[in-house]
Order: C-alpha cells, then sequence, then structure tokens
C-alpha cells in the first residue's frame, strides 16, 4: 500500500485538470469510491518521460476503517488505458 506522501508524489507527475469523485458506498467497517481522473502527463511515470499528452481513467477506492481511521486501502486504476495514452502500450 502507497502512502500519502508516495500518493502525492505520483500526481505530481500530472497535472490533474479534474478528478471526479462518482458512486460512494459503505459496507460496515469498508467504502468504495469510484473516480475519473483527467488531465496532462508532466512528469515522468513508471519510467515514461513527460509527454504533454491529455489522459483520462477511472478508478476505484477501497478503505477499511477501525477506531475512525483508514487501517488498510486497495486502489485499483485502469492503468493500461493510461498506458495507451501516454503512446507506451
Amino acid at each position: 500500500m502507497l502512502t500519502t506522501t508516495q500518493n502525492e508524489q505520483i500526481l505530481r507527475r500530472f497535472v490533474a485538470e479534474f478528478i471526479n469523485g462518482g458512486d460512494e458506498a459503505v459496507l460496515g467497517d469498508t467504502t468504495v469510491l469510484d473516480f475519473a481522473l483527467s488531465g496532462t502527463h508532466r512528469g515522468e511515470f513508471m519510467g515514461i518521460p513527460a509527454t504533454d499528452r491529455p489522459f483520462d481513467f477511472r478508478g476505484v477506492v477501497i478503505s477499511r476503517y477501525r477506531d475512525g481511521r483508514i487501517a488498510s486501502e486497495w486502489e485499483i486504476m485502469d492503468t493500461m488505458t493510461l498506458l495507451q495514452q501516454l503512446g507506451a502500450a
């Protein structure tokens, strides 16, 4: 699991022009949120230098809470679509 700092470092490589939080479901101590992210690729990502290409992809975040805090979190993103848009797949 990536830390908040690691996530921030990854997101800085992009200029996120639009983040759309979609549906959210709460199941006991777990939340599920789908999202869409679009923007411009401005820095190295997974070995791919900045392309200045636009991107648009979707993902899901599943968070489990304990004592009011996130105990674990999974992020599932459509990485293949992102890589295709960056010209790397």
